[in-house]
């Protein structure tokens, strides 16, 4: 089975918004932006937990539309940070403190290149 990988290292099998969305579930809306909030200290509001996955130009992406690291996957047309000729930026950088796993599928991308 293929995982989809977000521009910053996320599986989005695994990455909460995305389950959220694909379960249209409220619950689990909820407890993804109290945990954003806790993990990342950006306040999001749970109806705006909704993401089709970061490269699809699906309307419901919600927080992810703000998403600075998505943004420039999407200008510079790569899937994702492993395909960038300036990785690693500050952002993905500072992202992946947080989100050391996210750093894990870009390097094992880019190891594959």
């Amino acid at each position: 089975m293929d995982i989809l990988i977000g521009p910053c290292g996320v599986n989005c099998s695994e990455c909460t918004t995305y389950i959220a969305t694909q379960n249209d579930d409220n619950a689990y809306r909820e407890a993804t932006a109290q945990r954003m909030k806790e993990q990342y200290n950006i306040e999001v509001r749970a109806e705006d937990i909704n993401c089709a996955g970061c490269l699809e130009p699906d309307q419901r992406i919600g927080y992810c539309a703000i998403c600075k690291i998505r943004i420039c996957a999407l200008h510079r047309e790569i899937e994702n940070c492993a395909f960038c000729l300036d990785y690693p930026c500050a952002d993905v950088e500072h992202f992946h403190e947080k989100a050391p796993q996210a750093k894990v599928y870009i390097e094992t991308l880019r190891a594959e290149l």
